[in-house]
């Protein structure tokens, strides 16, 4: 509780204002997008009254360099939003004292060979998408996630299956671990037979009866080798 109050005043200071400032650049924005609209089109009524080409064409030129760097004004701001929002309260995050610096990349993903290789969804993953990747240290653990939009070709249509589409995390642990553990969510299981069969022919088993916590045991499905 005392976390989410520190954050509470972190966001009335730090966020909050930001988010003011974001949106009256927004506006203002908008307000400009709006203005230019009319100024072409009465610019564009102005070229059919005269009737002059060379003033057509120099006015056709302003119009197209004018547009190219509205549009520029545009992107830039769409691109800037979110990665700023979120470093503000990665920020906050990384200041508590279990955390390490946390480095976030709006463009880039979790390579697609740590997504194959950890076995979850046994798929060559044909289309791989992602974006929002963070990396950082918890506690002695480092971490990295991203979001990911994961597809493959369908074997029966002519037609491209979702595979895994959420934010996906991996990590390394600090210890020597032998053999695997896979701990899967139980309501999805029919969409994980596949992976299921894979696990199993590489010598994993269920020991869900080993589970001892029941709401674990009823949430999740855990096979192990």
């Amino acid at each position: 509780m005392r976390r989410l109050e520190e954050f509470r005043i972190y966001y009335n200071h730090t966020i909050h204002p930001e988010l003011v400032r974001l949106e009256r650049r927004r506006r203002r924005l908008l307000l400009l997008v709006v203005v230019s609209a009319v100024l072409m089109l009465a610019v564009v009524v102005f070229e059919i009254y005269l009737q002059i080409i060379a003033v057509t064409l120099f006015l056709m030129m302003l119009i197209g360099v004018y547009i190219t760097y509205l549009l520029y004004l545009i992107r830039q701001f769409v691109i800037t939003f979110k990665p700023h929002v979120v470093n503000l309260i990665l920020d906050f995050i990384d200041d508590g004292v279990n955390y390490g610096t946390l480095v976030y990349k709006p463009k880039q993903s979790i390579a697609k060979d740590k997504f194959v290789a950890s076995g979850l969804f046994n798929s060559p993953a044909h289309v791989f998408e992602g974006e929002d990747y963070i990396s950082g240290k918890i506690g002695e653990l480092d971490f990295e996630m991203s979001e990911l939009n994961v597809r493959e070709i369908s074997k029966v249509r002519e037609r491209l299956n979702y595979v895994f589409q959420g934010i996906f995390l991996c990590t390394r642990l600090k210890e020597s671990v032998y053999g695997t553990i896979y701990i899967l969510p139980r309501v999805f299981r029919q969409y994980l037979s596949r992976s299921i069969r894979y696990m199993r022919k590489d010598g994993n088993e269920s020991i869900d009866n080993l589970i001892r916590n029941k709401r674990f045991r009823e949430t999740f499905l855990t096979y192990a080798s």
